[in-house]
């Protein structure tokens, strides 16, 4: 009877296709709502509706389309980013009849659309020759030149002169090699003169393939003189770009492979990856001459996640690159928006697998986009629910939905299945898994290859956060002694607490609520704590603190630091360009003289711990399972797991002799 021993030291990615038990060593079956880190699984972070995408911390209150509720109803049909010449990022907001351009720390800006356009589809936006252009399928492009002192979109016409031919109505426009080019129909690009965006000229228009039966779904550059053009069933190339184009050749890459979507392209290093009804393909440049579409799909290691694409509503995927991650926005299991995200490791050459979401949060992705929060680039998330959503946020184990409150988010990691090696059978008895978890609810099973027997290793298995692995010590249940901060804990979890209280509010000028008062003690805190206010019809928000008794006394004025949507403060159509009404603004009549609030208390623990600390362990569990491998599948329907490495062990029950 020999000892058999098999496992991982380290997690690298998701393989699918493969047998389980034919994976290579650092590979797992399946992977759902987890990241692959420094050699170890750990549960992704959070999508949380952002309560500030502007540093005063105020809330954009949206609606997809969105909905200004209480100043300005338009539906919102695309965004698009805009830096003026002094480095200042803004975010543009654009509708059917009109829009906003949103900034980081103060009010928001109108945009108007001169002529009084109606959109009806999704608006392409660009930023090109210091000037903001926006496309939408049928209508005429339109330009902002930039000025923030009159935020109009101008209609784009041809040049004056002879020559120069009208700018057709299309869906998008891309900058490329100081031009402007534009599809035009099925089978034809323009391309504007060098630094001009209204002088296109009949040498400037290259058509290919004309008379095919598939069309431009998207342009998309793929080094300094190619731009690639994606069309529903073919992918073309056209190289040579520089100069008065007289050097340009088409070639076309594959005609068997389309695009889905506009957004579904992403350049990735010198790589583009690109999404079909077939899965996820790559375009590699393998020398001066040649651009190489790879045969294998990128997504083969989890073609049946492909597979539960709805591809009905194909053309809403989106793709975007973010820290070294490629997202893919997809709508699943017959979904009408795409409430699933596949995501691909860019440095590990691997997949993480699929980030899913609680179904009571009823969280789908509208659009990605890549801003400044904080000084520092992030990634956000727009909702079909309405909100903007900033993506990798916390690491505490939740969805943050604003309309729906938090969700705990659902681990799910389905290792290779063991052999030790060998194929012969085996007596398992022992698995070892090293692992580290915050407030988890855990389970773990264990499922042999022949028969596919399972057995429940150990099931909703939690830690106690007021209990301490040391003997002898002890934890506070209300951190009164700090002793949550001590070494030892079982689990770091550190809860929140959210109660309703009444408060007395103050009107300024104008009807502005500017300070709010605690008609009667409110006790129960701990010493000196923290505490927040928040008031989501008003957009009002603030922080105070409780005395050394643990009270918040009465009379106790606090005044309100975080105010309307996007805390602009009085702002006015006439004086600035914003919207005409705030929703700090009290209307009502006669004005209250009270409201109800969010009161939330954070306990927080010493200096030395984060908020999200895991706790490190190591689980054995007892088997008595026979089969030639063995495989395991952990669960956890809250809190965070991180799964370092993983071991099983037996003994081989099965000896196949030289004369058999």
């Amino acid at each position: 009877m020999k000892p058999i021993t098999d496992g991982d030291q380290n997690f690298i990615g998701v393989d699918m296709t493969t047998a389980r038990d034919s994976l290579r060593p650092g590979f797992v079956a399946s992977a759902e709502n987890v990241r692959f880190t420094n050699g170890k699984i750990e549960t992704r972070k959070g999508a949380s509706y952002n309560r500030a995408y502007c540093g005063k911390g105020a809330e954009f209150d949206w609606n997809w389309p969105i909905d200004f509720t209480d100043f300005a109803s338009f539906p919102i049909l695309g965004h698009g980013e805009f830096m003026d010449p002094n480095g200042e990022d803004a975010i543009l907001l654009l509708g059917a009849t009109n829009g906003y351009v949103l900034f980081e720390d103060r009010e928001p800006l109108a945009i108007s659309y001169s002529g009084g356009p109606t959109y009806t589809t999704r608006i392409h936006c660009i930023q090109a020759f210091d000037a903001v252009f926006i496309f939408s399928k049928g209508m005429t492009p339109m330009r902002w030149d930039g000025d923030m002192d009159n935020i109009s979109f101008d209609p784009v016409t041809k040049a004056t002169g002879d020559g120069y031919q009208d700018v057709p109505a299309t869906f998008m426009g891309i900058s490329f090699s100081n031009r402007l080019w534009l599809p035009n129909h099925q089978d034809t690009v323009m391309a504007s003169d060098a630094q001009e965006y209204d002088k296109f000229v009949v040498a400037n228009e290259i058509l290919f393939n004309k008379g095919e039966n598939d069309e431009i779904v998207t342009l998309h550059p793929f080094n300094r003189t190619t731009l690639l053009i994606f069309k529903t069933d073919s992918v073309y190339s056209l190289s040579g770009v520089h100069g008065d184009l007289s050097d340009v050749r088409v070639d076309i890459l594959t005609n068997h492979l389309g695009c889905v979507s506009k957004d579904a392209a992403v350049t990735v290093a010198s790589d583009v990856h690109w999404m079909s009804e077939s899965g996820i393909f790559s375009l590699s440049q393998v020398d001066a001459e040649r651009n190489v579409v790879n045969g294998e799909p990128l997504s083969k290691p989890v073609q049946p996640l492909i597979d539960r694409i709805n591809w009905e509503v194909g053309y809403k995927i989106q793709a975007t690159l973010h820290g070294n991650r490629v997202y893919w926005a997809i709508p699943i299991d017959g979904a009408s928006g795409c409430n699933a995200v596949l995501v691909f490791d860019v440095l590990l050459r691997t997949w993480s697998g699929i980030d899913t979401f609680a179904s009571a949060m009823s969280f789908s992705i509208h659009s990605w986009l890549r801003a400044d929060f904080l000084g520092k680039k992030r990634l956000f998330a727009y909702g079909d629910d309405g909100f903007c959503y900033l993506y990798e946020d916390n690491n505490i184990g939740i969805d943050d939905a604003r309309n729906s409150g938090i969700h705990n988010i659902s681990t799910e990691v389905k290792t290779r299945q063991y052999t030790g090696g060998v194929f012969t059978r085996k007596n398992w008895s022992n698995v070892r898994a090293e692992l580290a978890t915050l407030n988890p609810s855990l389970n773990l099973v264990a499922e042999t290859v022949g028969d596919g027997e399972t057995v429940n290793i150990f099931s909703a298995y939690t830690r106690n956060r007021l209990a301490s692995t040391n003997f002898g010590s002890s934890v506070s249940a209300n951190n009164a002694d700090g002793s949550w901060s001590d070494a030892y804990r079982e689990d770091y979890y550190v809860p929140t607490e959210t109660t309703v209280v009444t408060l007395n509010i103050t009107l300024d000028v104008g009807n502005y609520i500017t300070t709010v008062t605690v008609p009667s003690d409110l006790t129960g805190f701990e010493a000196n704590q923290v505490l927040t206010i928040s008031q989501p019809t008003y957009g009002l928000y603030a922080s105070t603190t409780a005395n050394a008794s643990g009270t918040l006394p009465a009379s106790t004025a606090i005044t309100i630091t975080h105010k309307g949507v996007t805390g602009a403060e009085g702002a006015t159509e006439n004086s600035t360009g914003a919207p005409s009404k705030t929703l700090y603004t009290v209307d009502d009549d006669p004005a209250p003289s009270s409201l109800s609030f969010n009161l939330t208390r954070t306990y927080s623990l010493g200096t030395s711990l984060k908020l999200a600390q895991v706790q490190n362990y190591s689980f054995p569990g007892h088997l008595r399972q026979q089969d030639k491998a063995i495989g395991f599948t952990f669960t956890s329907t809250q809190g965070v797991l991180h799964l370092r490495s993983l071991a099983a062990a037996g003994i081989e029950s099965e000896v196949i002799r030289a004369n058999e």
